[in-house]
């Protein structure tokens, strides 16, 4: 029986794929399956051998305009196959891409086009028109390894977006720890982010690297889990990523499941359990190429570790000062390693200040660190808590409250699946605690408030307890918490315990 492309890749140096770049090891991937199917969109399907064609006819394109390599291209071709046909023409003609999600403010997606200083937006047309006009025949790859591969645009904790510079460098190492996961050449994955994301970089890095299939779930679908899990089986996709809230609905309808294993983040996980498939938990960052962590979910309860981090990450704990906690003690998690980004585009120095080169004790080496802002601690399994950001700490009556915390304790409440703590401000400047709920039945207040009581100090309860059907969200599936609306009653505090108790 023929050798897994994946297990042979299991069997090189880690380091022998820093002298690579993304389309060295599609090419691999390439010459060892030609014929396989690398990309399938509802209908359409190319293989291994298509898109290393196609997408050599693109660089040509990208080349006749007179682009030089290092620049960057955005590229809006929405949720196609032609997309990824872009991106590695893109690459191979030695340039950065960037995607343009037309779902987005044309005024947001006017400033990342400005600001990456992109020299062409590459739609579907152009990407078609190349297709029929250039040549198919090899195309030498432009450009030194080391360089930029992609600019992801994240909001973060500001408002203005910052681009996250990805290199080659970063993206091999990101997805060399596919063993990590438990994915190989065998799989099918579905691609369910957005393609402005980090996430899609790695689905679409992580599959066409190590010879898997690649399934770009249709935008349609992505909002319906009944749909989206009627997909899995049409399409026998064998490994999925799910935001936390929509693994939970799945698990409620996830009868006859193809899946191999299913990848939850983007935000802590809750309530899930293992099925015939896998279920892995996992910490992520666009400043860190995606994966930093991986935790395989073994039973139903409240809240889950992240785990340990995957093999070409460092993770430290570090109080004020960056020195280390003792194990069981939060603080800052520091990482370090070949995934860490270079740093943002055009940022000033407080944002570039998340990153610093620190010298290696003993050495005249330095290590690139990303500090992440994440609080956490390390439990007595050794595997890493999250504990909340930095800047969900509020204070109320003097006291500096994780709201984290706060949630863990609504949570442990009997009929209660999702929890969002949040605080506002009134005209006098007092932060006010609130809860909002999500519960398959009618929850007792009173009941609530004494049970919250007997696990959190008096001053963490929140004032007021809100029932809702479901969160908002942000394009990503994270929770917006400052999409609640602020109620009516914020200055009188009489009123508000009235109707919020």
């Amino acid at each position: 029986m023929r050798e897994k492309w994946s297990d042979i890749l299991l069997k090189m140096p880690i380091e022998s794929f820093y002298h690579k770049t993304m389309v060295g090891m599609f090419r691999l991937a390439a010459q060892y399956q030609p014929d396989k199917i690398a990309v399938q969109w509802k209908d359409e399907r190319i293989t291994y051998r298509e898109l290393e064609e196609k997408s050599n006819q693109v660089a040509r394109y990208i080349c006749n305009m007179g682009i030089e390599p290092y620049n960057c291209v955005a590229i809006m071709a929405g949720r196609t196959i032609e997309t990824i046909i872009g991106i590695f023409g893109i690459w191979k003609s030695g340039c950065a891409y960037c995607f343009i999600d037309t779902k987005y403010p044309s005024a947001r997606n006017r400033e990342c086009v400005e600001e990456c200083k992109a020299e062409v937006i590459l739609d579907k047309e152009m990407i078609l028109e190349a297709i029929e006009e250039e040549s198919a025949g090899y195309f030498e790859e432009k450009g030194k390894p080391g360089r930029r591969a992609v600019i992801v645009y994240t909001s973060g904790s500001t408002q203005k977006p910052k681009g996250a510079v990805l290199t080659h460098l970063n993206i091999l190492a990101s997805v060399s720890n596919h063993d990590a996961l438990h994915i190989d050449s065998d799989d099918v994955y579905c691609c369910f982010a957005s393609l402005q994301f980090v996430a899609s970089v790695f689905d679409i890095c992580l599959s066409l690297s190590i010879g898997c299939t690649l399934n770009l779930i249709p935008k349609e679908l992505r909002r319906d889990i009944h749909m989206i899990a009627q997909y899995y089986i049409d399409n026998n996709i064998t490994v999925a990523f799910l935001p936390p809230h929509m693994a939970k609905k799945y698990q409620q309808i996830d009868e006859g499941s193809p899946l191999k294993v299913l990848i939850v983040g983007s935000e802590p996980a809750r309530n899930l359990e293992p099925r015939s498939y896998e279920v892995a938990h996992v910490y992520a960052s666009t400043e860190a190429c995606a994966v930093i962590t991986v935790y395989w979910i073994k039973e139903k309860k409240n809240s889950y570790p992240v785990g340990r981090p995957v093999p070409t990450v460092r993770a430290r704990i570090v109080d004020e000062n960056g020195n280390d906690v003792p194990d069981g003690e939060k603080g800052e998690l520091w990482i370090s390693g070949p995934q860490i980004a270079d740093g943002y585009l055009d940022m000033d120095e407080e944002m570039q200040s998340h990153f610093e080169n620190i010298r290696v004790p003993g050495s005249n080496r330095y290590r690139h660190i990303y500090k992440t802002g994440d609080v956490m601690h390390k439990d007595e399994n050794g595997d890493l808590v999250f504990d909340g950001r930095a800047d969900f700490m509020v204070k109320i009556r003097g006291f500096r409250i994780e709201l984290p915390l706060i949630e863990e304790a609504i949570l442990g409440y009997e009929g209660i699946t999702d929890v969002c703590a949040t605080s506002y401000q009134d005209d006098g400047g007092t932060n006010i605690l609130f809860a909002y709920y999500i519960s398959e039945n009618e929850i007792d207040h009173e009941s609530l408030r004494t049970y919250i009581s007997e696990h959190i100090p008096y001053y963490m309860v929140p004032t007021g307890l809100v029932r809702v059907a479901e969160f908002p969200r942000k394009l990503n599936g994270k929770t917006d918490r400052k999409a609640f609306t602020v109620p009516p009653e914020i200055n009188d505090y009489k009123l508000l315990k009235k109707i919020y108790r």
